[in-house]
């Protein structure tokens, strides 16, 4: 489920776990500063049933939410099993690319949907970080 911005990730992720009665590790999300963390996925596993959350701090840069909504909807679909339902999206896009053979570091599958987000936004080429650069070039060189 996409609960969209809030002003508070560690409350939202401690609201949403009471309600459904679940327990999930809050502890890395600081109360001062979130220690970097700008957004927030979690999936949990109520009586067999597997669902995600999802979740970004409010008040960030349109391209930094879009960025981190795109990034976090990839953990749920790793969570969710959905990743040919994300390779026949990327198809439909016009990328080759598969985050999943091509990528071993979890975040850097992530930073797909992150950019494609950007790229649905046509701003992909004006946002440039170390941390997803490489993974830009590869999905824009898997252009079909």
């Amino acid at each position: 489920m996409n609960y969209g911005l809030v002003p508070d990730l560690r409350e939202k992720t401690i609201q949403i776990t009471q309600e459904m009665n679940i327990e999930v590790d809050v502890s890395y999300l600081i109360k001062e500063g979130y220690n970097g963390v700008s957004a927030h996925h979690f999936g949990f596993n109520k009586h067999g049933d597997i669902g995600s959350a999802i979740f970004v701090k409010d008040g960030l840069e349109r391209h930094i939410i879009d960025f981190n909504f795109g990034h976090e909807s990839i953990h749920a679909i790793r969570y969710l099993g959905l990743e040919s339902q994300f390779l026949e999206f990327l198809r439909k896009k016009g990328f080759a690319l598969n985050p999943f053979e091509t990528f071993r570091d979890e975040e850097q599958i992530a930073h797909v949907g992150g950019l494609i987000s950007l790229h649905n936004r046509l701003v992909i080429w004006f946002y440039s970080h170390p941390d997803f650069d490489s993974v830009k070039k590869a999905l824009m060189d898997s252009r079909i």
